[in-house]
């Protein structure tokens, strides 16, 4: 637990090649020690700090993401990192915010698809929902800047196309009782040149190939944007083919 020792210890290990210490650190009883390797891996820029982001540990977790995205950044673990807000949507804000960030440098469909179901659920922290919308409205722009360190680090705008069909419920956000959300909200719709259409959340939600999730974003989106249809919607979703959309039916029913 020593500051001191564990930085001597970081030093010796920097030494031996990564999958060594991977095979020798990463299943380690000990947290210290497996915080100490991904201090490692960073040093050593290696993908395996990937390994940790599902560390039981959260402090273990941020030290993978801040191993993985700080300069200089291990970029082949970018799908790793990414995809944390979807695996673990509690993880701490500093490593959240870098997974944030990372599907917005990845911006591809699956990326766009996490940032718009991590936006969209309440259950996670209020700066870090807007921090995802956000992502989101900047989908389309250039900056040279980073958006967690403000490093240089260039960004480039990506196809509108994969974050407009992902976002298209996170619209009906703008109706949300926070004025900060409903305002990043806003901001995604306006870039992305989102019109919240009953119709068009009617198919998505009676898509079966549809993500789950991405259905379960457009139903309570249109019990917001069109109660009527909603209502007439609901019960034929308690006998769809997917147990997340029969569930999630029943509770808005109860």
């Amino acid at each position: 637990q020593d500051t001191y020792l564990r930085h001597a210890g970081v030093l010796a290990l920097t030494a031996s090649p990564a999958e060594r210490i991977a095979a020798k650190t990463l299943t380690h009883k000990s947290p210290a020690v497996r915080l100490a390797a991904a201090v490692v891996f960073r040093r050593l820029n290696s993908p395996l700090a990937a390994e940790l982001l599902a560390d039981p540990d959260p402090k273990v977790v941020a030290e993978a993401a801040h191993a993985i995205y700080d300069d200089p950044p291990i970029t082949a673990a970018y799908p790793e990192l990414a995809d944390l807000i979807r695996t673990n949507p509690k993880a701490t804000f500093p490593a959240a915010r870098r997974s944030i960030a990372a599907n917005r440098y990845l911006a591809n469909a699956e990326s766009a698809t996490r940032l718009a179901n991590y936006a969209a659920n309440e259950a996670v922290e209020t700066p870090l929902r807007i921090a995802a919308l956000e992502a989101l409205a900047s989908w389309t722009q250039a900056s040279e800047l980073n958006p967690v360190d403000g490093r240089y680090d260039p960004l480039k705008p990506a196809d509108a196309a994969l974050a407009k069909a992902a976002a298209l419920p996170v619209a009906a956000l703008q109706q949300n009782p926070d004025k900060s959300i409903a305002t990043a909200a806003a901001a995604v719709s306006k870039n992305l040149g989102i019109v919240v259409s009953a119709a068009d959340l009617e198919k998505e939600i009676l898509d079966p190939k549809a993500d789950p999730a991405s259905r379960i974003r457009s139903l309570d989106a249109l019990q917001t944007v069109k109660p009527d249809v909603f209502a007439k919607l609901l019960p034929a979703l308690l006998k769809d083919k997917s147990p997340e959309i029969r569930a999630h039916a029943s509770r808005l029913l109860s």
